[in-house]
C-alpha cells in the first residue's frame, strides 16, 4: 500500500488491526505520539512513513491457508446436503 494514495483511515485500520492500536504501533516503533496522525495528515516524516510502509508491505503478503481449506472445496460437492447425494 502506498501512504499517500490509500485513504488515511484504511492506513490507520491496518496499523490497529497489526498492533491493537496506532499508539502500540508508535511504541513498538520508537515514534513520537501523534505522529502517525501527522503523517497521515500531510505533514511530512521520512521515518514515520518507512515504520508505516514496513507494516504495510508486511500485511500484503500471501497469507497461509489452513489445513482444512483445501478439503472443504473438495469434499463440498459430496456433502449430502449440497445436493450431490440425491
Amino acid at each position: 500500500m502506498d501512504i499517500e494514495t490509500t485513504h488515511r483511515e484504511l492506513v490507520a485500520a491496518q496499523l490497529r488491526i497489526a498492533f491493537g492500536s496506532v499508539a502500540a504501533f508508535e511504541r513498538a516503533y520508537g515514534l513520537p505520539t501523534k505522529s502517525v496522525n501527522d503523517v497521515l495528515r500531510g505533514r511530512p516524516n521520512a521515518r514515520v512513513k518507512a515504520a508505516i510502509s514496513d507494516v504495510l508491505d508486511k500485511s500484503k503478503s500471501p497469507k497461509k491457508q489452513s489445513e482444512l481449506s483445501d478439503c472443504n472445496r473438495k469434499c463440498a460437492a459430496s456433502h449430502r446436503i449440497s445436493g450431490a447425494g440425491k
